[in-house]
């Protein structure tokens, strides 16, 4: 549990100040919009993490770190089948600071929920959604949520930014889909490295 201070009982929020919070949220998509990359693009980069969800609802596709966690494994001192494993990974951010692994995953979250606004993209919003959802789907299944250590998650703001303004984006069809609550609790928990004074009960 993370005490930010926030009152036990809080106030059942007025059509005013949601109307505000739905301005505030708008005025982002509009900052963070445009995107000149086509859907076949967006699908091929989608492919290349291997994200996959059989009749079961079981989720699969390829492991993911933040770059600071490939310390932990030690890469330079792993066994070859080890090795072979480990740079199969991908990552979270936008760069691999250890080697030549995939990494952009939460850029692609944020490029989908870029088209999923974007006119030219009317036609294809129900493929972006289900990129967008089972992308969601397989970074919580990973560890990225509530609660979760992942181990270290020192520096998070350059690894997981992206996530938090596409979520925003796709906030409707993550609440359609049952994803918008444990997508903001897991925001919020990783978020307390930006607290003053770390002083979360755990």
């Amino acid at each position: 549990v993370i005490d930010f201070g926030l009152p036990d009982n809080i106030p059942v929020p007025t059509q005013t100040e949601l109307d505000g919070a739905e301005s505030v949220r708008q005025a982002l998509i509009t900052e963070f919009g445009g995107i000149s990359e086509s859907l076949a693009s967006l699908e091929n980069r989608f492919n290349a993490f291997g994200i996959s969800k059989d009749s079961h609802g079981n989720i699969t596709g390829r492991h993911i770190l933040t770059d600071k966690q490939q310390v932990l494994y030690q890469p330079a001192h792993l066994a070859s089948k080890d090795k072979t494993d480990f740079d199969q990974y991908v990552l979270l951010g936008d760069a691999d600071s250890k080697g030549n692994k995939q990494f952009g995953y939460a850029q692609l979250m944020l490029d989908i929920g870029k088209a999923y606004h974007e006119p030219a993209f009317s036609a294809d919003k129900a493929r972006l959604a289900d990129m967008y959802l089972l992308m969601t789907e397989h970074l919580l299944d990973q560890g990225f949520a509530d609660g979760s250590a992942l181990v270290t998650s020192h520096h998070w703001g350059y690894s997981g930014r992206w996530w938090y303004i596409s979520a925003l984006m796709m906030a409707d069809e993550l609440a359609s889909n049952q994803l918008l609550q444990p997508t903001y609790q897991a925001l919020l928990w990783f978020s307390r490295e930006f607290k003053d004074s770390f002083d979360m009960a755990l």
